[in-house]
Parts: C-alpha cells; structure tokens; sequence
C-alpha cells in the first residue's frame, strides 16, 4: 500500500474502536491516526533519497507531530481490557460483552473482514526481502555503488556504499543534524543523482522481483484483493456508512 492508502486504513480503524470504547460506555478513545510519511523516507532502501529532507534532517529520520503516545496517559488496566482484550474477557460498564482482542481487534476484524492471507504476506516479504539480498551482490549495482563511492571521496568523504553512510553512528549520537552532517547527507544525494543510483539500482531489483513474483502469483493476486478490500472498507467507515 502506498503511505497514504496505508493511513486511510489506520484512521478508520482508530475510529471504529473508539465508537466501540464509546458504546461499551468508557470515555477513553485513542487518539487520531498520524498523517503518511514522507514517502521516499519509508525504508530508506538505498540510503537517504529526499533531497528537501536531507536539507533539514541530514541523516536523520524527519521529525513528527509529538507522536501519539507521548500525548497517552498511561492505560488503566480496565483501559487496557476494553482496547486490547487484555487481562481476560467480560462485560463493560454498559453491560455488554469486551470483543474478543477488545475494541481495537474489533475494529481490525472490521477492516480486514474476510481474514488476513498470512501466507500472501510471507510470500510477498520473502520477495522483497530477497531481491534486496541478492541486488547487493550483483554486478550492476557492485558498478555503480563503486561509482558512488568514488564520487564521496572526491568531496572528502570515505564510504564504500550508502547503507554505511545513512548508518554512520557519529551522526546518530545526538538528537538533531549538524552542519557537518546535512553537508555529506547532501553531497550524498548528489553523488546518487550523478551516477544515477537509485534508478540503476530500483531496476535491478525489479527485475529480480518479477523473476521471483513468477513462483507464485496466485498468492499476490489475493495480497491485492485483500488490501483493495481493507481499503474500501476503510473509506466506507470514514464515510460514516
């Protein structure tokens, strides 16, 4: 799902458990679902890729809103039974029965309706985690990460792949970029859009990925369906319907 389907999905289903919370009588309710992500910030596959983030954050992850649960008090227990289904079942203040996985299970169940294809997901996860295993190693990339270092060292800066430079620890000791550090996550980008990078590297992968999706269509076809269907129904409980 891109960030934004994927946060469509999570506010319906935080609205669904708190109108649950609010029929079993409790005045708790979870608090609204963060905006998406900045997409070419998600997984960082290829080192950093945002250009306007790198200006602010350098290596940094961007920063959030106050993240939700920094806003929570701490959960009461009998909290922690109407959301979660924790602590057993049994009945709310209204007398009726807590959901089996409390209010936020009930809501899931909801989204997901039909079930959730766990092998699908395996399937799809071995892909993608594969494909990223085996481009590292390839000659095609080997080409142009070496390009890209060569690149690096011509600013002053030793790095043998992108992965070491958006993980060096000396830029992870304090809370906020420096000066130095936005300087190289910059000249970093720079280096990537010089001898094309990400493409390059992006179309390798691809191609190993739809080599791999061959093994086993069947179960990507029903990952689609299930997340069209958590989508629709998402929308539809955001519509109030």
């Amino acid at each position: 799902m891109s960030p934004e389907d994927h946060a469509v999905v999570q506010k319906a289903k935080i609205i669904l458990a708190n109108a649950c919370l609010k029929r079993l009588g409790s005045s708790y309710s979870l608090p609204p679902a963060e905006d998406p992500a900045e997409d070419a910030e998600i997984s960082r596959r290829y080192g950093i890729s945002d250009r306007a983030t790198a200006a602010r954050y350098g290596y940094h992850m961007p920063s959030a809103a106050p993240a939700a649960d920094e806003k929570l008090k701490p959960l009461s227990d009998d909290e922690k039974r109407l959301v979660f289904g924790e602590q057993g079942d049994g009945e709310s203040a209204e007398g009726e029965s807590v959901p089996d996985g409390g209010c936020f299970g009930e809501a899931e169940a909801k989204i997901n309706e039909a079930g959730v294809p766990e092998a699908a997901i395996s399937f799809a996860s071995q892909v993608n985690r594969e494909s990223f295993e085996r481009s590292i190693g390839d000659e095609r990339v080997d080409v142009v990460v070496k390009a890209w270092s060569k690149c690096m060292a011509e600013s002053g800066y030793s790095y043998d792949s992108p992965l070491e430079s958006v993980g060096d620890e000396k830029f992870h000791s304090s809370e906020k970029a420096g000066a130095e550090e936005k300087r190289v996550a910059l000249t970093d980008l720079d280096c990537k859009g010089r001898v094309g990078l990400i493409e390059k590297w992006g179309s390798v992968e691809a191609g190993m990925q739809k080599e791999a999706m061959k093994r086993d269509p069947e179960k990507l076809i029903q990952l689609k369906a299930f997340q069209e269907s958590q989508l629709r129904n998402a929308r539809k409980a955001l519509s109030g319907s």
